[in-house]
């Protein structure tokens, strides 16, 4: 953009290009065109700058040594200097800043504020490096303090901003003669004419803040350089060349002044200069360097003039070096327990705990330094954990209540719930500086600690991911029961807290292995009384040791336990000839009750001196002693009807309870008790040079080089130069970690991917639609599966992209790591990830492959293909890359598999098991085949932080209906997208496996747009409903109805399919409309559902 012309004030052409300019004419200061004249034989306008003079973004602003005997250049017979821009300041009534290009002028420089730059007349962006005080001359030889003062690198006057005075309440005067600024009664200044107006500028000496004035200094220069003036300062010659050298270094220019020959003139004698010319000789180095080497006389030459002193704010150091200011060391704990507290949140983990947990929340009381940590399976559920359950107990037991919160700006701690109750309560939240977490340090530092610990525990012990909670919990406890420091102070937080020291005689080795005594009531006759286990600390709310029972794989608590603390689980297991007896293994049927969240460390029992360890120590006196007898059993409750949903749609059996025996030591624990606190995941890296150049660059090389490999064996591409008119779109390579089913590194995964967005439509891609398998037809064939005992196999196909076939043109720069720096480019021939039409390209590439090995593609879906050799057939169902056949046919199985292996790259995985986030469980000798989503239903409670609400025993209550609401019964907008989230998430379970909450989401999804509170809490009470029947699923049977037939067997012919259909009239009050359903039975599971809204109004 060029500007706005200095003539005809348009936008977009310089001055001199301008068709409205007269011939000759110029800004002032500034000369025509070559061969233009000027007009009047000179340049125009006051401060006419002479042959050296530069342009600036100020035309005019520059004033020349004016000769009033005409006597142009002769520096000895000046008869007055005229003030300079840059050591005055000029007042200027067009500026809206006080600004200045002089770094020495100014005080408390600071960075800049919104200000970022400041707009010239020339139309140039001159950048705003700082902001700081300065100070003018008055009225009375008195100072005038002016704050806000920009720091302009570039700018040529220092101007004070008239409009900036008024808003400071200042009173600005111009007479024809005089210039008067007051602030209330008190004069600032009253400028006259002959004294400070110098030609139509009105100006006022400046102020250095080292107390000298720059002008007789301006006036010995100019005189010594000339070498006419005997009278000069005894500064000389280099007291002049100081003052230029400086002048040049803020781009003043002095017409009549010749600062070269000046300097070699100075340079001649001597090498000596002031601090800041060999500041800026030496590089901009910084002050503290620069005096030691003068003091150590370690460079010859290096002679400075003038007093030691701090070289002021370089504008060139300022811009170019700023850093961020160091964090001020603490000021020591706080005064009172809870007067100041730290968190923060850890995760997510890589792998979610077997209760769900991802995160987990770690608080600290800066007076005590005693810590708390917290599961959680959502960070929504934080304020929940610290407002209900830490809150309370932590300022029972001290007697204080909490004063300041102190937390980053997670979006946990800046909600609505959160920060509303702490203002409710009147706790101040201190919240960290974005990207600065050294501000909450206590809390990062104790994170660290927590998962270092706990980590070391689990390794010396070699127990697995699952028992990562338990190792927490221990370093928790042991954490608040040693000393902490804290500058030069120590102490025990256990002992701060509670005013009373800790015991830890009921401390042993975590992980080491243990003989317990097992109670008669729970052995035979014939077995042992001891049995093997493994310590993982102290019970939380029992009084004994928490152990892990390796012949019956369950969590147990025993007071009678013999240790052996030399001896830990590792080392145990190798001496073992038969691992396979006792593996360590957590097995999901065994935690079959809804878990709740639990505190892990630093609880009221592990932390008071009577509870916890009161008991410990009475287990430990005890442990010589027999069997203390068996205390009188409770009376049994009274017996509650089970809640049981229908028949068909369960699967698997219920949960059981947790039922203690009257006088047991050894006692089962739910799954509550074992709830995981996972380390933080590892990072995966962003780009190239940070996975190659990281701690595992050797292994994501390998796995760079695989997937390359992969690419140059599909001959993915050719090079070519790029033809005229077309574009090469960017790639990228994503790097990701892939984990077992127990959460443990399995894989370094890299996956080259072409940025697909760059793409036009019509250019380099058309049609990009690619079918993929329907739910219902994958429901139909396990459904016949089921009736016909069918095998069912999985296959994958690895780099399935990569197969595909592209048509269209499409061009892409070499990829990082294979470009051969010729300036080609990859003309694509095959499709990659990331482009537009290649799920479309792959699926006709496996549709070509399989229609020339004999299949036929179904008429009713095109994901479907057939394959029939004599009385046998195969179905072969795709979504994607994932692939399932259906036959009873092994040999017709193993022939598909081996044609598509000759096709492609698979992986064989074997009889299906998971597909698609469902699980697929069956019983061949009994005919029964399931199909259920549990753990993604187990997940909608902990996600949205609804496990404590009860489990309602149908999905919507008894009457409720859903009709459109008025204006005032409409949520607020967060509570509005809760709303419509859980919706979406019921409504993926609802179209997959579960039918039985279809109606009550598609009424919910009706109103998702404005709900009203009785909608939202009903969608609340769906979610619970869901999670609390995650057993629910679909079930197809061939015996069951064998069965019910009384046949010997059944054949294909036999095979009913039984449709239900019913509307609910006039269920729709706002429009009359009613609301129809369906569902179709295959195999006695539900195979196809719907519930809609009919179109039109029904009479009856």
């Amino acid at each position: 953009m060029e500007g706005t012309c200095w003539y005809c004030k348009k936008v977009g052409h310089p001055w001199f290009k301008c068709f409205s300019r007269p011939e000759g004419w110029a800004p002032p200061g500034m000369k025509p065109p070559s061969g233009e004249r000027a007009q009047g034989g000179a340049v125009q306008g006051s401060g006419a700058q002479g042959e050296g003079a530069q342009g600036n973004a100020y035309p005019g602003m520059y004033l020349m040594v004016e000769d009033v005997h005409g006597h142009e250049g002769d520096v000895g017979s000046v008869g007055k200097v005229v003030m300079h821009p840059l050591t005055h300041w000029v007042i200027d009534s067009g500026c809206t800043s006080h600004m200045t290009p002089r770094a020495d002028l100014l005080d408390e420089v600071k960075p800049p504020g919104k200000i970022k730059y400041v707009a010239a007349a020339s139309g140039a962006l001159l950048p705003v490096i700082g902001v700081g005080n300065a100070k003018v001359k008055g009225a009375n030889r008195e100072l005038v303090g002016l704050g806000n003062v920009l720091l302009v690198k570039g700018l040529s006057p220092n101007l004070l901003s008239v409009r900036r005075l008024q808003k400071s309440k200042a009173e600005v005067t111009f007479g024809p003669t005089s210039c008067r600024a007051k602030l209330g009664k008190k004069v600032l200044w009253s400028l006259e004419e002959e004294t400070s107006c110098i030609k139509d500028l009105w100006q006022l000496p400046i102020i250095p803040w080292n107390g000298k004035t720059p002008t007789a200094a301006t006036a010995a220069a100019a005189k010594a350089t000339a070498g006419g003036d005997a009278t000069a300062p005894t500064d000389g010659v280099l007291e002049a060349v100081k003052k230029v050298q400086q002048q040049q270094t803020h781009g003043e220019v002095l017409a009549g002044v010749d600062a070269s020959a000046a300097w070699a003139k100075a340079s001649s004698r001597s090498g000596e200069a002031d601090w800041e010319t060999w500041h800026e000789r030496l590089c901009h180095v910084n002050f503290p360097m620069l005096q030691k080497l003068v003091k150590n006389g370690s460079l010859k030459g290096l002679e400075v003039k003038g007093e030691v002193k701090e070289i002021g704010s370089c504008p060139t150091c300022l811009e170019t070096k700023f850093s961020k200011f160091p964090f001020n060391s603490a000021t020591g704990p706080a005064k009172t327990p809870l007067a100041l507290v730290h968190m923060d949140v850890v995760g997510p983990t890589r792998a979610p705990s077997l209760s769900g947990s991802r995160y987990f929340l770690t608080i600290v009381d800066d007076h005590t330094r005693a810590v708390w940590v917290y599961p959680l399976k959502s960070k929504g559920e934080v304020a929940a954990a610290v407002l209900k359950e830490w809150m309370p107990r932590a300022q029972r037991e001290c007697g204080h209540k909490v004063k300041v919160i102190r937390s980053d700006n997670g979006g946990e701690f800046i909600g609505a719930d959160f920060e509303g109750e702490l203002k409710r309560k009147g706790i101040q939240h201190q919240l960290t500086v974005p990207y600065n977490p050294q501000q909450n340090g206590v809390a990062e530092r104790f994170n660290s600690t927590l998962q270092e610990g706990a980590r070391t525990l689990l390794g010396r012990a070699g127990l697995p991911d699952p028992f990562w909670v338990c190792a927490l919990r221990q370093v928790a406890l042991v954490k608040n029961r040693v000393l902490a420091t804290v500058g030069d102070k120590e102490w025990i937080p256990y002992t701060k807290w509670y005013g009373s020291a800790p015991a830890v005689n009921m401390l042993r080795a975590f992980g080491c292995m243990v003989v317990f005594h097992v109670p008669k009531e729970k052995r035979g006759k014939l077995e042992a009384s001891g049995r093997w286990g493994v310590h993982l600390g102290i019970a939380k709310d029992h009084k004994g040791w928490l152990l892990w029972d390796l012949t019956i794989q369950k969590l147990t608590v025993s007071r009678d336990v013999k240790f052996l603390e030399s001896l830990y689980y590792k080392e145990w297991k190798q001496q073992q000839q038969k691992l396979p007896s006792t593996p360590l293994i957590v097995e999901a049927d065994e935690l079959q009750q809804p878990s709740r969240q639990v505190e892990v460390a630093v609880s009221e029992e592990e932390m008071s001196g009577v509870t916890e360890e009161g008991g410990a120590a009475e287990v430990e006196q005890q442990q010589q002693q027999h069997e203390s007898p068996p205390r009188v059993p409770h009376p049994p409750e009274r017996p509650r009807r089970d809640v049981r949903p229908p028949v068909r749609l369960t699967y698997g059996g219920r949960g059981k309870p947790n039922v203690v025996q009257a006088g047991s030591v050894v006692e089962q624990i739910e799954e509550d008790e074992i709830a995981h606190c996972y380390w933080a995941p590892i990072p995966e890296p962003k780009t190239r040079e940070e996975a190659l150049n990281g701690p595992n660059g050797e292994k994501w090389k390998a796995s760079e080089d695989e997937e390359f490999g992969s690419l140059i064996e599909n001959e993915t591409w050719d090079l070519c130069d790029l033809p005229p008119g077309k574009k090469a779109i960017t790639s990228k390579m994503i790097y990701r970690h892939k984990y077992g089913p127990e959460g443990e590194l399995t894989r370094y995964k890299s996956r080259f991917v072409a940025r697909g967005f760059q793409q036009t439509k019509g250019k380099d891609y058309d049609e990009v639609f690619a079918p993929v398998g329907k739910g219902t037809t994958l429901r139909v064939l396990l459904a016949i599966a089921a009736l016909l005992g069918w095998k069912i196999r999985q296959m994958d196909i690895v780099t399935a992209f990569l197969n595909g076939i592209i048509l269209e043109e499409v061009y892409m720069k070499q990829p990082e790591g294979l470009d051969d720096g010729s300036g080609r480019v990859c003309r694509l021939k095959k499709a990659i990830y990331g482009l537009r039409q290649t799920p479309r390209a792959w699926y006709h590439k496996l549709e070509e492959a399989l229609l020339a090995g004999g299949f036929k593609k179904s008429g009713c879906d095109p994901s479907l293909f057939l394959l029939q050799e004599k009385d046998e057939i195969l179905m072969l169902l795709v979504y994607v890359d994932d692939i399932l056949l259906f036959s009873a046919s092994t040999a017709l199985l193993d022939s598909a598999e081996q044609m598509l292996e000759m096709q492609f790259k698979c992986s064989k995985m074997g009889e299906v098991k998971y597909y698609l986030g469902m699980h697929v469980e069956r019983d061949v000798e009994k005919g029964v085949l399931r199909l259920h989503q549990r753990k993604y239903c187990e997940g909608l409670a902990e996600k949205y932080g609804l496990q404590d609400g009860g489990k309602p025993a149908t999905p919507l209550p008894s009457g409720f209906t859903v009709e459109p609401c008025a204006d005032e019964e409409v949520v607020r907008e967060s509570d509005r997208k809760l709303f419509h989230s859980m919706v979406g998430s019921l409504n993926y379970a609802a179209n997959h496996t579960r039918p039985d909450i279809a109606f009550a989401t598609s009424r919910l999804a009706s109103v998702v747009s404005r709900p009203s509170h009785e909608q939202l809490e009903a969608a609340k009470r769906l979610v619970r409903y869901v999670s609390a029947t995650a057993s629910v699923g679909l079930e197809y049977s061939g015996v069951r109805q064998r069965l019910e037939r009384g046949a010997a067997d059944v054949k294909s012919g036999e095979m009913l399919l039984s449709c239900y259909t019913d509307a609910s009239f006039n269920s729709v009050k706002a429009d009359g409309t009613s609301i129809g359903g369906y569902v179709c039975l295959l195999g006695g599971g539900a195979v196809s559902w719907r519930s809609k809204k009919q179109n039109e109004v029904g009479l009856s």
